[in-house]
């Protein structure tokens, strides 16, 4: 290609000196100018031509960012203020490692994106991600909302990720056969339990369940109760007294710091399912029995922890009391 237009420039050159041979210099000089301006401009417009991102790597990262990332970062790729951070202008995308290790391993900790602070945890979403699908989220977050910092290829990917430096010696490699790719796998699809059996009051809590453990229970518990949210400096307020018909309408505006999701990552039979599912949380079958809060194992675990130390210390009482 660079002997190409090289061997053009000469020729240009050559012609032009032909024919101003009998004219002044400056004119001359000036149609040499012009020449390789236009060579040089036609070359960086190709270059940058065959660095666009294609239209079919485009879409298919803003399907996966869609299901997988916007809940956080936004549809609009603004994020949420002080909790999560931005992808739009963010000076940070311009490193393409960073970019794709992130999408594979997550990221924790404090970061700073245009000069806003963030501390808060991205889980690794794209762990079972294949090499074309991680490139194609690479690529769409680092070409939109005014982004462009070109192309994430397939074949980057796997150097990209690697984290093991070579032995000092080289050991010839077995010949083994190259192995597959692994196969094209989104992390949050999920396939709902039959739920045939259920009663009708029932039907659709394993799929809001599922829902909100996948997407709430980060926050909000497994229990619905709130807590302190890891890394991010804040409460998440417990939904035991939250009218079940006001949850949709928090899941689709994202009061405060909580993400807003859009009908591109939860659906309205979804958003209706998570209701449904947090009602069931706030008024679920006593069977009788102390409750403890219906915290779970772990309140279970200890109070089943006290009840053993006090049955060892009776069983020690016991045992001096028949030696006296």
């Amino acid at each position: 290609m660079e002997q190409r237009q090289e061997s053009c420039l000469y020729r240009a050159v050559f012609f032009a000196f032909r024919f101003c041979r009998n004219q002044s210099a400056w004119v001359f000089l000036l149609i040499i100018v012009l020449g390789a301006s236009l060579m040089f401009v036609g070359a960086g417009t190709c270059l940058a031509a065959s660095e666009a991102p294609a239209s079919a790597m485009m879409a298919a990262g803003g399907k996966l960012f869609a299901k997988n990332c916007a809940a956080c970062h936004q549809v609009s790729g603004k994020g949420i203020p002080g909790t999560f951070p931005p992808l739009a202008g963010n000076a940070n995308l311009k490193d393409t490692k960073l970019v794709v290790r992130t999408i594979h391993d997550g990221k924790s900790g404090p970061i700073t994106v245009n000069g806003a602070k963030f501390n808060s945890i991205m889980p690794p979403i794209g762990a079972g991600f294949s090499p074309g699908q991680i490139a194609a989220v690479a690529t769409y977050v680092r070409n939109s909302w005014g982004n462009s910092f070109g192309a994430v290829t397939k074949s980057e990917v796997p150097a990209l990720l690697q984290t093991k430096r070579q032995p000092a010696k080289q050991v010839a490699p077995r010949a083994e056969a190259a192995p597959a790719e692994a196969p094209a796998a989104v992390p949050m699809e999920y396939a709902p339990p039959d739920s045939r059996m259920l009663p009708a009051s029932l039907k659709g809590l394993p799929r809001g369940g599922r829902l909100f453990r996948l997407y709430c229970a980060g926050c909000h518990g497994a229990t619905a109760r709130g807590g302190a949210v890891a890394f991010a400096g804040m409460n998440a307020p417990s939904l035991m007294h939250v009218p079940v018909a006001a949850i949709p309408v928090f899941m689709r505006e994202g009061p405060g710091p909580m993400p807003a999701f859009q009908k591109e990552v939860l659906s309205h039979q979804d958003v209706e399912a998570v209701a449904k599912y947090v009602g069931f949380l706030q008024r679920k079958p006593h069977p009788g029995g102390f409750a403890l809060g219906f915290l779970g194992p772990v309140a279970e675990g200890f109070v089943a922890m006290i009840g053993l130390l006090v049955i060892v210390l009776c069983a020690i009482w016991i045992e001096k009391g028949e030696k006296g």
